[in-house]
């Protein structure tokens, strides 16, 4: 039962070409665990990054509240396009309280 309660993030990601260097990624985020008063209190941060394998090119942090959890949540970012391209990019949702629970 306290594995349910480590706080995680479900997402999707889509991304679009808004320039020849600069592509948007647009971030669909729910809440995917149990959220619990006495542990997690009225908030649960998070910090969310885009990078690949060599550099994380942006970062927003992310409060989720308690009483929005069930809700669909957005971030969007739009990435710069280093030359050469990246083959990938990958989008990370991790706690700013639970040390290791990604």
């Amino acid at each position: 039962d306290f594995v349910s309660r480590v706080p995680y993030l479900s997402m999707t990601a889509t991304i679009q070409p808004i320039t020849s260097t600069v592509v948007k990624i647009r971030v669909e985020l729910y809440a995917d665990f149990k959220w619990d008063s006495r542990t997690h209190g009225a908030v649960e941060p998070f910090w969310i990054w885009v990078e690949d394998s060599e550099m994380i090119f942006e970062k927003e942090y992310f409060v989720l509240q308690k009483d929005k959890r069930r809700e669909a949540h957005y971030v969007e970012f739009d990435i710069p396009v280093p030359d050469p391209r990246p083959s990938f990019y990958i989008v990370r949702a991790v706690s700013d309280r639970w040390l290791g629970s990604e």
